[in-house]
Parts: structure tokens; sequence; C-alpha cells
């Protein structure tokens, strides 16, 4: 695609409410997203937070008359409320221009664009990253470990990160031990257990009974007992797959919710721990709704 803009000058200026007025006030380009409240909200809470970073601003000139560009939420979140206008700022301005209305469009395009966006993974890993001991784990994976550890903390009424904050788990020790066994599972074997629940109840286990628990999902994956049917880890292992394969007993659209999912992982390990047979039939019939969800025996 033929480029359909220039770049005519570029500026860095110190930001003042009056600039920021001025930007907000702007027409904006027939390409400019509807104004939505959510994103200035979310805007204003990173200025009353000290979040708020010096903005990159652009304008376009289309049959001599200048148009905003982008910075239509960052200005009208700037401009909304004085006393949490941040001082000190600069900001930067683009100007373009273009012959066209699709030079309009293919300028709009560069902003923001999603692939130059950072993804929850990303955030995730990066503060997983912050660790040393973690810098080898995936960081794919290692939002997955944070979600089941979250899912866990939720399910025990137990405060827990949410959103781009999730990755601070990682700042604690604490779960560092079960992210890197996770890390040593082969996730290519095991795609019926990346579900949150699930995995919230394997950090359940791990947490009760490190050794142990790395035996029975062990056992779990690799289908160690699988000429014994109702062994819990066979049993829990063929519940999994029902789940994945979408097979008897949740064919025809029935799906478990995620705490039945955990219940059932609950129900597999403490009867693993207490050495006792437990059926598919038994599993499948969990309702945690009645019960609630089962203490994880040491």
């Amino acid at each position: 695609m033929a480029v359909t803009f220039k770049l005519v000058s570029s500026e860095t200026v110190p930001l003042t409410p009056e600039i920021a007025e001025k930007h907000r006030s702007m027409t904006g380009s027939p390409t400019e997203r509807s104004l939505d409240p959510k994103r200035v909200k979310f805007l204003k809470e990173k200025l009353v937070a000290g979040l708020f970073l010096p903005p990159s601003w652009s304008t376009v000139r289309y049959k001599d008359t200048e148009m905003r560009m982008n910075g239509q939420h960052s200005s009208t979140a700037l401009c909304d409320d004085p006393e949490l206008f941040p001082r000190g700022l600069k900001v930067h301005f683009d100007r373009f221009e273009t012959d066209s209305q699709d030079g309009m469009v293919h300028l709009f395009r560069q902003f923001d664009c999603r692939q130059s966006g950072r993804s929850t993974v990303d955030i995730s890993g990066a503060y997983m990253k912050l660790h040393e001991g973690l810098r080898k784990v995936d960081p794919a994976l290692g939002l997955k470990c944070a979600q089941g550890i979250r899912w866990y903390l939720g399910a025990q009424a137990l405060p827990a990160p949410s959103g781009d904050n999730l990755g601070e788990l990682f700042n604690k020790e604490l779960y560092h031990p079960f992210v890197l066994w996770m890390n040593d599972i082969e996730w290519k074997k095991a795609a019926e257990l990346r579900h949150a629940s699930v995995i919230a109840c394997m950090y359940a286990t791990f947490s009760q009974n490190q050794s142990d628990a790395c035996a029975f999902w062990d056992a779990v994956i690799y289908r160690r007992h699988q000429f014994d049917e109702e062994h819990p880890a066979t049993t829990l292992e063929n519940y999994l797959c029902a789940v994945q394969r979408k097979e008897a007993p949740f064919q025809n659209g029935r799906k478990p919710k995620p705490a039945e999912m955990y219940e059932a992982c609950a129900q597999a390990w403490n009867a693993f721990r207490a050495e006792k047979p437990i059926s598919l039939k038994v599993l499948s019939k969990v309702d945690p709704k009645k019960k609630g969800l089962s203490e994880i025996a040491a």
C-alpha cells in the first residue's frame, strides 16, 4: 500500500491547560473514534494515580482544514478536572497532511495498532521477568498460573489482583515454586488441564503437599494408572478429557462450570490421598452450589 500522507512538522512543547483545551476543541478527523466515557475515566484514574505519561498528539491537514487525528480521549481527560492537571509534563505534536480521504484512514491505522499493543500476556510477563528465577518461564504459561492462583484466592474469599495488576502475584516468592513446577510439565500432553479452575486446584494441592501433588498430577497427565479405571488419577484424566472433547457425560452442549471442575479435581485428589477409588460418575455429578468446595486434603 502506497503512503498517502506525509509528515509536515514535529515539536515537543510544555503541556499546559490551554494547549490541552485547544486540542480537545479541535474538529476531529472523520476517522476519529467516538468519545468513550470509559476511556476518559480510565485516563483520569491514571491522572489521579500519577501514572499519566506525556501525550503524543497528531493533526492532519486536508483540503485546507486542520483536524485532530488522535488525542481526543487524553485531552478530554486533562480538561475535565483542572485540579487533576499534571504539572511539568510535555506534549509531542506531529502534524501531517494528505490530499485524500484514504490518506486519513491510512494515517489513522498507524496509531495504537493492535499488533503493537501490550497484551495481557506481555504485561503479566513483564512482572514475571523482574524475578531472575522466573525468566525461563514462558509468559503465556505464567499468565495461566497467575489466573489459576487468582481463581483459588477468589474461591477462598482472599484478596487477589485483577486486570493488568494480575502480574503482581509474581512479586510473592510464595508462588514461585508452583510456577516453576508448572513450567516443567509437558503441556502438549496436558491441554485438558488448561482451565483456570483446574490450575487453581493444582495450586491448592501443591501448597498442601508438593511431592505428592507432583506425583498425582504426573499420573493424571501421563496416564500412569491407565489400567485401573477407578484410580483417582485415571478417573480425573478421563473426566478432563471428556470435558475437552465434549464426550459423555459432557456431550450435547453440557459443560461443567469452573467451580464444578475445581471440585472434581479436589475430590479426585482427596480420594488419592485417602488411597480410595473414585468413579467418573461421581466426578461428573459434583455440585459445589449445594455443598460448597471441598477442603484440600494435606
